[in-house]
């Protein structure tokens, strides 16, 4: 009966060793996708990893896509665009996650997008850096990890786990994001929940809203209100028009040249306020409050 046990432990073990695919040799490869664009608004994207180039041109019909294919392992991708209804397309490009994918194999799939600059985007990324250029349609990106870098866009909502962002010269911006440095240059309204990272917003316009964990936060130049919910780090706002609404945990807080009112509920940190048309100081609870050449009234509690 032993002797059979160990037989038949044998057998299933050969079965497994047999069952198990080869080395295969590496993929290394380019691959073109094209789409006639006529009468789409939308192009949802499901990428893996690898980089995500996206370009808009206002002369075109066509979505063009180049992808740099690698895998280690010598699999293929999932990679296909086609068109679904009538106004949508779904450009599909990444490695589907296997079993047997054992052991070290690296693989990703670099696109490279060129597509009319008014259709809108659904994108969602596992990870590589993604960068868009004129597009005008309404962006909506979810991202695992990597650099966002966008410029001349339209409206854009971001849901990202890790990386940087910048974006220059775009609509309204709303971001919720885990971890990583924001930089905004001229956009309009905006709307941030950010875990940590540094956020510097210059020469924008409309309302800024920030609900912030941590890091430094810079605003100069800006034309609008401005609401803050910071958890902690300095922070910097100058050169600005509308009211200044900040609850803030800990951190210096340094606000010069605003034309509007600022209103602070400061847990810890020093507080220096200068030329503004208002103070009001709600709460102080420890650190320096230096306040000059306020043109308005000036009441801390």
């Amino acid at each position: 009966m032993a002797f059979t046990s160990f037989k038949l432990h044998c057998l299933l073990a050969s079965a497994f060793i047999i069952s198990m695919p080869s080395q295969a040799s590496a993929l290394n490869t380019t691959e073109k996708l094209k789409l006639n664009s006529h009468n789409l608004k939308q192009l949802s994207i499901e990428a893996g990893a690898g980089e995500l180039t996206i370009t808009g041109h206002n002369n075109t019909d066509q979505i063009q896509v180049s992808a740099a294919v690698y895998s280690e392992n010598g699999h293929q991708p999932l990679l296909s665009l086609v068109q679904q209804g009538d106004q949508q397309a779904k450009l599909v490009a990444k490695f589907e996650d296997s079993f047997w994918q054992l052991g070290s194999n690296e693989q990703y799939i670099h696109l490279n997008i060129t597509l009319p600059s008014n259709i809108e985007l659904d994108i969602h990324d596992g990870s590589g850096d993604i960068k868009l250029q004129q597009l005008h349609g309404k962006i909506n990106i979810k991202d695992g990890s990597g650099n966002i870098d966008g410029n001349q866009l339209g409206q854009v909502s971001i849901h990202d786990g890790s990386g940087d962002i910048t974006l220059h010269h775009a609509g309204n911006i709303n971001i919720t994001d885990g971890s990583g440095d924001i930089m905004l240059t001229k956009v309009a309204k905006v709307s941030l929940d950010d875990g940590s990272g540094k956020i510097n917003l210059s020469e924008s316009q409309q309302s800024i809203s920030i609900n912030d964990g941590s890091g430094a936060i810079m605003i100069k130049d800006h034309q609008g209100g401005i609401d803050i919910n910071d958890g902690s780090g300095d922070i910097n706002i100058s050169h600005t028009t509308g009211n200044i609404d900040i609850n803030d945990g800990s951190g210096d807080i340094n606000i010069n040249q605003v034309m509007g009112i600022a209103s602070i509920n400061d847990g810890s940190g020093d507080i220096n306020i200068k030329n503004t048309k208002g103070v009001n100081i709600q709460a102080d609870g420890s650190g320096e409050t230096n306040i000059d050449n306020i043109d308005g009234a000036v009441t801390i509690n």
